[in-house]
């Protein structure tokens, strides 16, 4: 099949896009149903040797691998209402010189032949594997599953100590570089998030504290202070540096605020510093946020084995109430409530992490 696809491929009228991140998207009908729908599409992009990045009951997406394995375009394909809508996205660029098309027409020419290789029985059988994989009805109640670690009492004050400590020490570094060096825009930035966040994520996994609202809020916190810190440093060291200790802190602040903030030969006065501190502020936070939620997600699931993971999810699937998933979990060694709620709480991140990753 894959030579046929191939010189299929050779054969396709490219369609050119020219657009910030380019992409191409085609609609068909299929008689195939939407149970049907995911190993089928699965089993084409894997023909393709495109790897597959997501799966859901609707949609499958693959990224396209180049000669170097980096992902350069984005294949995604979603199933509503017996029609299938096929969707390749460049990566980078402005102009996909027409590859996006060649694979969304591969990918349906692939897709309409596999349909034709189904007859109903066929389909039947398909489907019918299908819905015993998403109700889980091959999996087998294990005699035991592994027990639990000695419970770890939560210690939100360690990621409160270090977190704060490390946003002073970072604002310092920060100012020191900016007065005797240069401020290079998005690399300070960009660096200050990252170990922001490792630095709150390493003592939450230290403290087994796994808060969100909390640390949320704590990552708020130590990222003003960081800039905060940065801020007075900068102006100390320019007191320093022109001896002007009688002056005041606050008189010599005034006099940076309205000298404003000065971009090569452009002045864009105290308007542009204020915009400037808003966007290190919320590009900080934002690239820090999105290291700690994934963080956190990797760290819920890690803690709970895998088969005590499967072996609580199975439960749900079957409809059982929080209650008697506890209960099902208790008769296995997880009696306390605690060790439960990680479990719980495992599941609930694995969840996140699939929607996290959920093409938009």
């Amino acid at each position: 099949m894959i030579n046929d696809l191939k010189a299929y491929e050779k054969s396709i009228q490219k369609k050119h896009s020219f657009h910030w991140e380019p992409y191409y998207e085609e609609e068909f009908k299929t008689t195939i149903s939407e149970l049907a729908f995911v190993p089928v599409a699965t089993a084409i992009f894997e023909t393709l040797q495109w790897q597959i990045q997501f799966i859901d009951g609707d949609c499958v997406a693959a990224g396209h691998l180049n000669s170097f394995n980096v992902v350069t375009e984005e294949i995604r394909v979603t199933y509503a209402h017996g029609k299938i809508k096929v969707k390749s996205t460049s990566a980078k660029g402005m102009w996909d010189m027409g590859k996006n098309s060649v694979r969304v027409k591969l990918f349906i020419h692939a897709f309409k032949q596999k349909e034709k290789s189904y007859d109903h029985e066929a389909l039947k059988a398909l489907e019918e594997a299908t819905e015993r994989k998403n109700n889980w009805d091959d999996y087998k109640i294990p005699e035991g599953i592994a027990q639990p670690t000695p419970y770890k009492i939560p210690d939100f004050k360690l990621a409160v100590l270090v977190s704060l400590l490390t946003a002073i020490g970072i604002g310092i570094l920060m100012a020191l570089l900016t007065v005797n060096v240069t401020y290079v825009i998005g690399l300070y930035e960009m660096g200050a998030a990252f170990v922001l966040a490792y630095s709150l994520l390493y003592c939450a996994k230290l403290g087994n504290y796994t808060n969100y609202i909390k640390l949320r809020n704590l990552l708020i916190t130590i990222v003003a202070l960081t800039y905060i810190t940065n801020e007075v440093t900068q102006t100390l060291l320019v007191m320093n540096e022109y001896k002007m200790y009688n002056t005041g802190f606050w008189f010599m602040f005034k006099l940076r605020f309205n000298a404003g903030l000065q971009i090569k030969d452009i002045d864009t006065g105290s308007i542009g510093l204020v915009i400037c501190w808003i966007v290190q502020l919320v590009a900080t936070y934002y690239i820090a946020h999105l290291r700690m939620v994934i963080g956190l997600n990797n760290y819920s699931i890690a803690r709970v084995p895998e088969e005590v993971i499967d072996f609580a999810y199975y439960h749900m699937i079957k409809g059982k109430t929080e209650s008697e998933i506890r209960t099902e979990l208790n008769t296995k060694g997880w009696q306390k409530p605690e060790q439960q709620n990680e479990v719980f709480e495992a599941i609930g991140a694995i969840y996140e992490a699939k929607e996290f990753n959920r093409p938009e």
